[in-house]
């Protein structure tokens, strides 16, 4: 009986102790949905933006926040990519307006001096790099590092209604999404660190992006109930392992709210969207938040 209770006592840590390191260091759920807004903009994803922009007003995200991190897109993607996004918004916006839903506008930045110019910039280059920047391409061309310090970080991020952090982690998303800038996104992902990112929410920002580009989502094998809303979820488990699971809901539950939640595994010859994901569907009819976990990691060395 000691040693029955004593394994349940470390189970019960295993788990807290588990429970508590996701909380503290995975994404919360409108940052995960910053990251897949700007993933998919950058992609020029419009079905995945669309998609990602109505999980993201419904997750709290405001109109201005949004719209800022589709136009600081313009820095890194491009003004076709961010003027396509943006006018994707515009008509997200739209139909929520028809369906009734009015969504909160949040704050403006601080109005600007235009006149701050390329010395403003530079501090707050300094505060966000946490020293001077420095390159081979600034010394060779110079202009470039005039630019950048004028307006990427004078102008853009000196628009104070999106904190530096949250920026970075929109950067890092962006970057991640495109090919051939490995570079410039292990640059951001150490700016993003040193303004508070965490090893974890870098590789789940990255996972968020890039798991497309492992395996296509499969499409469920039972019929979608209307009534419940499904998310795409990401944690770590105790071997620092990133995994997907679906996390299943009513369409019209108070996410700020507590409720009763199940965890259903599936055979192993099985996947999330098969069976386990037919009975999360029907215990979230009932009032359950249903996590179906998937066995496979996103690792992409693992991923199979």
């Amino acid at each position: 009986m000691k040693k029955l209770l004593k394994s349940i006592a470390c189970v019960l840590f295993c788990i807290s102790s588990i429970y508590a390191q996701n909380k503290e260091s995975m994404l919360n759920l409108k940052e995960r949905q910053i990251a897949a807004i700007s993933g998919s903009a950058a992609k020029g994803d419009k079905p995945g933006l669309t998609t990602a922009l109505t999980a993201g007003l419904d997750a709290g995200l405001s109109v201005n926040e949004i719209k800022e991190v589709l136009v600081q897109l313009y820095a890194y993607c491009g003004f076709p990519r961010s003027m396509g996004a943006l006018n994707t918004f515009i008509g997200v916006l739209q139909e929520r307006k028809a369906q009734g839903i009015n969504d909160a506008e949040g704050a403006l930045p601080t109005l600007q001096d235009v006149s701050r110019g390329v010395e403003y910039g530079a501090t707050n280059q300094r505060k966000l790099f946490g020293r001077d920047a420095q390159g081979a391409v600034l010394a060779f061309a110079p202009a470039i590092d005039q630019y950048l310090k004028a307006h990427l970080f004078g102008d853009i991020f000196g628009r104070d209604n999106l904190d530096w952090k949250t920026r970075e982690l929109a950067t890092i998303a962006m970057l991640a999404a495109m090919d051939g800038v490995e570079n410039e996104l292990n640059v951001h992902i150490a700016h993003g660190k040193y303004n508070g990112l965490t090893d974890a929410q870098v590789d789940e920002i990255i996972t968020l992006v890039r798991a497309s580009e492992w395996k296509q989502e499969p499409l469920k094998t039972f019929v979608a109930d209307n009534k419940v809303t499904v998310r795409k979820v990401f944690y770590k488990n105790r071997y620092d392992i990133t995994l997907a699971a679906d996390l299943y809901m009513l369409a019209d539950m108070d996410i700020n709210a507590k409720h009763p939640a199940l965890i259903i595994g599936h055979p192993f010859g099985a996947v999330k969207e098969q069976c386990a994901g037919l009975y999360a569907q029907e215990m979230a009819k009932r009032g359950f938040v249903t996590l179906v976990e998937n066995i496979k990691s996103l690792d992409p060395l693992l991923y199979s």
